[in-house]
């Protein structure tokens, strides 16, 4: 049973540190977008990310 829970602890580490890592890539370009004027593109990417963010969440 502990080994079992330990198991899920880490998975859940897991994902937690890829959703950090792509939200840090999003932010970093969204970042970029601005710093080079270009705030279409900027708020195209946060546009799509927020949509995605809610429609995992829903899930």
């Amino acid at each position: 049973m502990q080994i079992a829970s330990a198991h899920e602890v880490s998975k859940q580490y897991d994902q937690i540190q890829r959703e950090r890592h792509d939200t840090r890539n999003m932010l970093l370009s969204i970042q970029g977008y601005i710093r080079d004027h270009k705030d279409k593109e900027a708020a195209e990417l946060l546009s799509t990310f927020l949509q995605n963010d809610i429609a995992e969440k829903a899930l």
